[in-house]
């Protein structure tokens, strides 16, 4: 028999599975702690390269006028400036990513919650089900056994 609130709950588990499959779950292997710093680690090597892509872009588009007139102490102070507001930029960057990874593992971790929840409801409906079966036929089944007149060694 079809029982439709069970449906219900097994249609909700699997469009949980298929939507959720790379976030949320992916996200549930990880204590808060790592999966925070492992973002935060990605972030800082990923605004590193593009602080020093974008640096390298600055100098080497800029008019070889400019460059020649530059005396050597003048391009440590630009190159210094550009390393600080490099360093400036990964810090702006990885503060974002620890509160915006945060948030999201803990958006994750209730989303799990409630669909280990749902998986508990499917799991309690299908063990009351079974609990309430009747065994087919009229038979007995094992655990109703009482006495010796059903045990094996007497049925010999």
């Amino acid at each position: 028999m079809v029982r439709e609130d069970r449906i219900k709950l097994m249609v909700k588990a699997a469009v949980y599975e298929k939507k959720e499959e790379k976030d949320a779950l992916s996200v549930g292997k990880y204590r808060k702690k790592d999966y925070v710093f492992l973002q935060m680690l990605k972030t800082a090597i990923m605004s590193a390269v593009a602080a020093l892509i974008l640096a390298a872009l600055w100098f080497f588009y800029q008019p070889e006028s400019f460059l020649d007139e530059m005396k050597l102490h003048t391009l440590l102070l630009v190159f210094a400036a550009v390393c600080g507001l490099a360093l400036l930029l990964v810090a702006a960057y990885l503060m974002a990513a620890y509160f915006f990874y945060s948030r999201k593992y803990d958006r994750s971790r209730d989303k799990n919650r409630r669909y280990g929840l749902l998986l508990k409801r499917l799991y309690h409906l299908y063990e009351t089900e079974e609990k309430t079966k009747k065994p087919a036929g009229g038979k007995k089944s094992d655990d109703e056994f009482a006495g010796s007149e059903g045990t094996p060694e007497n049925l010999l």
